[in-house]
């Protein structure tokens, strides 16, 4: 049997399997995405990942509510007994003070701000008390210690001197 007109009868036949073959790597690389975001949420004892300086500006995310079947029966522990959540100061040194407040909001930790002169542009993180990576409870407070500006003093450092010229 001649071939008609040119056509190879074996290109439909790789076009149709290079499409099965990104189907199933879209279809993996999606489940790969679910999985790791169930993980995410069954483990209610993994700390909240700090997010990129460009992730700032992205929404927040919220997970679906669940319930569960009601019942007849009381509770066998209390809920309002549990205690504090540990969570570790992120490192703000360096950051804008809108940005730290806002990842200490995230976190859960109450903060109050101290303004010191420094060397860093005004507005800037200096430090934070506890330092970055202490363990703190959520009910404890985080004092940002956030830059200004050094005062001036009205004289400048070199006074110039009077010269005298002699006219003739």
């Amino acid at each position: 049997m001649e071939e008609q007109g040119g056509r190879r009868w074996w290109l439909p036949i790789l076009w149709g399997v290079l499409a099965l073959l990104l189907v199933a790597l879209l279809g993996g690389a999606l489940w790969l995405v679910l999985s790791n975001q169930e993980e995410d949420r069954d483990d209610p004892g993994s700390t909240p990942s700090l997010p990129s300086a460009s992730a700032t500006s992205a929404a927040p995310t919220s997970a679906s509510p669940t319930s569960a079947a009601p019942t007849s029966e009381t509770p066998s522990s209390s809920a309002t007994t549990t205690a504090p959540e540990e969570v570790p100061v992120p490192p703000l040194t360096g950051l804008p003070q809108a940005t730290a407040e806002g990842l200490l909001d995230r976190l859960g930790l109450a903060h109050r701000v101290v303004y010191r002169p420094s060397e860093l542009p005004p507005g800037t993180v200096v430090g934070t008390e506890p330092e970055a990576g202490t363990s703190v409870s959520t009910d404890d407070e985080v004092l940002l210690v956030i830059s200004q500006a050094r005062p001036s003093t009205g004289a400048s450092p070199t006074t110039p001197r009077p010269t005298v010229t002699n006219t003739p």
